[in-house]
């Protein structure tokens, strides 16, 4: 397992890949998203962004630095193996805007693909 900053476009195939598993956009987020992999094998994705969606801007910890971590994806026959689990603590560990005063929000939704 290792994991990745996807900030090129020598990943934008695997990731349009997901991105049709998924149903998902998330190549747009290049230069914002982590990638785990499995040997060569991109198995897995998430992305951040700025999180300006009028219902967080409501929220008391909201800021202009604030951001949601969303489009998180793991391949079906990776899941319960603690890919998801190492990605996501691994992104927001590294991700550079995170500051101890940034607001984290994140983006769930649930699909079954």
């Amino acid at each position: 397992m290792e994991i990745k900053y996807l900030n090129n476009q020598k990943y934008i195939n695997a990731i349009k890949e997901l991105d049709e598993i998924s149903d998902m956009y998330s190549q747009f987020y290049l230069g914002q998203m982590y990638g785990i992999f499995d040997k060569k094998i991109l198995v897995g994705y998430c992305t951040f962004g700025g999180a300006d969606y009028e219902e967080l801007e409501r929220d008391p910890n909201w800021s202009y630095q604030a951001i949601v971590l969303g489009n998180v994806y793991i391949r079906k026959e990776y899941r319960g193996l603690g890919y998801g689990k190492s990605l996501i603590e691994y992104a927001l560990s590294d991700y550079e805007l995170i500051t101890d005063n940034t607001s984290v929000y994140v983006y769930i939704y649930c699909m079954m693909n």
